[in-house]
């Protein structure tokens, strides 16, 4: 039997592989258009910083930058934590809000987390906020480069400034100027601001680098720090102008947080510093706040500080609670002014309309009647506090009956 041969295959021409996977074309597809759509619409992914769960309903307000500088340009709510705008020029800020958060915002959009256009944005729900936070504003200068907080601190019943801590002997930190040593501090020019801290205190930044150190970037940065850090403090650190920081004071006990603006006099060619800063005088590490911020415009007159929010804190601690009346003034028969027992002789109060500021109002009540009554008396919020009080004078409060608050127009003249 002969043997089987098998002849071999031709030779065929090598042809070129085709893509056959339909899938992985779609994929390039899909991933390729995402990529478009995240730029055109700019959206942002808004989440609980703790749980990294979405908001929904959270307010979200986006700037771009068009002839007229960093402009509003929209503003919507997020739904499923998503909110979007198109922004055809250049963007330069975003702030998110929400009832119950902190609010949260940063300059240049653009360097915010994220990936290709698609930003996210955290939230710090509201916890425990210190009402006994104390502001301050001090000008510093080559003259007067330290302050001792804890001596501030512990005098504030004296109605002590800051500026009477200049030149103190031990002081919780003092500022250095490296360069030129003619500016006083890290203003228009080209001097370098250092911080030195004493004792057992120290300091860290708590900006981030992608609030950026321009525009108002800092206030987020000083809200949203809930609580001053275990460690990490330094004894040295250069100060960045606009940037925010949180400290512990000397004594190793109380902690501070602050921010430094730089501005320099152009008729006797000097520099300051100028701080803002909120102490927690309580040795606690509890640096949560809402809302206490102020416009601070620097001043080299060593004007010194109103204390506002003390001022307000004093008499909210002092005023609470139940009081007496014992005398109420009219103008255009509307009650203006009211008297209390309590207070007779320091001072009187005013009493502002409702502007929809509550919705639960007693029915109308007489002037008699209210005379005879124990009512509860609340200081209204800081904002309209600070806004009404004229330097003792007169200061704004708000009346209330069982529960129900009492509106001036509807006390009766008789």
């Amino acid at each position: 039997m002969e043997p089987i041969i098998i002849a071999p295959e031709p030779n065929l021409p090598i042809q070129p592989k085709k893509i056959k996977n339909k899938k992985l074309k779609l994929f390039f597809i899909t991933i390729i258009g995402l990529f478009v759509m995240l730029l055109i619409l700019r959206p942002t992914l808004v989440i609980n910083s703790i749980t990294r769960l979405p908001i929904s309903g959270a307010n979200v307000k986006y700037k771009a930058n068009d002839w007229d500088g960093c402009s509003d340009k929209s503003s919507n709510k997020t739904i499923l934590g998503i909110s979007s705008s198109p922004l055809t020029l250049s963007p330069c800020q975003i702030t998110v809000s929400k009832e119950g958060y902190h609010v949260n915002g940063a300059n240049r959009i653009n360097t915010l987390p994220g990936i290709f256009g698609f930003r996210i944005v955290e939230l710090n729900k509201i916890r425990d906020p210190q009402e006994n936070f104390i502001q301050f504003n001090r000008v510093f200068t080559k003259e007067y480069p330290d302050m001792n907080v804890l001596l501030y601190l512990s005098k504030l019943n004296e109605g002590l400034n800051p500026n009477e801590t200049k030149n103190d002997v031990d002081p919780d930190f003092k500022f250095n100027v490296i360069g030129n040593t003619e500016l006083a501090a890290n203003a228009i020019g080209s001097a370098v601001l250092e911080i030195e801290f004493f004792g057992n205190g120290g300091i860290q930044s708590i900006s981030k680098d992608y609030t950026g150190s321009d525009g108002w970037a800092e206030y987020y940065d000083m809200e949203n720090l809930l609580e001053a850090p275990i460690d990490g403090y330094q004894k040295n650190l250069k100060i960045e102008e606009g940037k925010s920081y949180v400290t512990r004071l000397k004594d190793g006990k109380h902690y501070m947080k602050f921010h430094v603006f730089g501005s320099k006099n152009y008729e006797n060619n000097t520099s300051y510093a100028c701080m803002t800063g909120y102490i927690q005088p309580l040795e606690s590490r509890n640096l949560e706040f809402v809302d206490v911020y102020e416009n601070i415009f620097c001043s080299d007159d060593s004007s010194g500080n109103d204390n506002s929010k003390q001022i307000y804190l004093n008499f909210k601690k002092q005023l609470t609670g139940k009081n007496s009346v014992i005398k109420v003034d009219f103008v255009n028969n509307i009650a203006k002014n009211v008297f209390l027992k309590e207070n007779t002789g320091k001072y009187y109060f005013m009493l502002l309309p409702n502007n929809n500021r509550f919705s639960n109002i007693s029915a109308p009540i007489s002037r008699s009647v209210l005379e005879t009554l124990e009512i509860d008396v609340e200081l209204p919020s800081f904002e309209v506090f600070n806004e009404s009080y004229y330097e003792g004078e007169e200061m704004p409060i708000d009346l209330f009956l069982n529960g129900k608050y009492i509106d001036p127009v509807i006390i009766l003249n008789y």
